[in-house]
């Protein structure tokens, strides 16, 4: 009883407290989540999509190692400044093409800040199209088979409201147990025109056979919730390719 009255204490102060010998446990931070579940034994592939300017691959490299990933990224100008970070490294292959459901061509609304950039139109006062580029568009499933990429270990997608279309043109992967985590960013408001909402979201996964391994602390802008992480875990993963 006294322990728990000085935990509501601590967190009335906006803190926590955990015991050492367990560490923090799973839903704090997707990087030391994937880090405990990959040793140094097991180099696994990451799909980065939405890489911007090669924010993951820096993540990557700190708690995984030099893994292969492959990145993803539709925006030119964030695809140049990609490829000056990054672009060297062995261990890395860059894609300047967007993903979602099928094979073809998008449109792609360029925002000032090319972090907020989407196939999506941005919702009211969530920024402000500033040029539109016709980008090429694939799918997961469709890039595997020709890269020749058999499993993916972490599938982290951020592609701005667009999300849920990027899981669409990986179900074969996903249904063949080729993809094990699913780490994706999920707007909690109107961000984009279109954008794919929790409950879909939440739905379509567990269709799937995807389950929630780990929800990420929400992150607040002017006190409301905005958006969170989704750590999703495939039940069909077949470990031994």
């Amino acid at each position: 009883m006294f322990k728990m009255l000085i935990r509501r204490c601590v967190r009335a102060l906006g803190y926590d407290f955990y015991p050492l010998s367990k560490g923090l446990g799973w839903g704090h931070d997707p990087w030391r989540d994937m880090q405990r579940v990959y040793s140094s034994a097991h180099r696994p592939t990451v799909f980065d999509v939405g890489a911007n300017i090669g924010q993951t691959v820096i993540l990557c490299e700190k708690f995984l190692g030099p893994v292969p990933i492959c990145c993803f990224e539709p925006d030119m100008d964030a695809f140049t400044k990609l490829s000056a970070r990054v672009g060297d490294r062995s261990h890395v292959r860059l894609f300047n093409l967007a993903l979602g459901p099928q094979n073809g061509t998008a449109v792609l609304k360029r925002q000032e800040s090319s972090a907020m950039t989407s196939l999506l139109e941005p919702g009211d006062g969530w920024g402000q199209v500033r040029s539109m580029d016709e980008v090429e568009l694939r799918t997961i499933d469709s890039i595997c088979e020709e890269i020749e990429v058999r499993r993916i270990d972490l599938l982290k997608i951020d592609a701005q409201g667009y999300d849920l279309e990027v899981v669409r043109g990986s179900v074969e992967m996903i249904k063949s147990g080729e993809i094990r985590f699913i780490l994706m960013e999920v707007n909690l408001v109107p961000m984009y025109q279109g954008q794919g909402e929790w409950d879909s979201i939440y739905r379509t996964m567990v269709d799937l056979g995807m389950r929630v391994q780990a929800v990420y602390p929400l992150v607040y802008v002017e006190d409301h919730p905005t958006y969170m992480d989704v750590l999703f875990e495939n039940t069909n993963f077949r470990s031994m390719k």
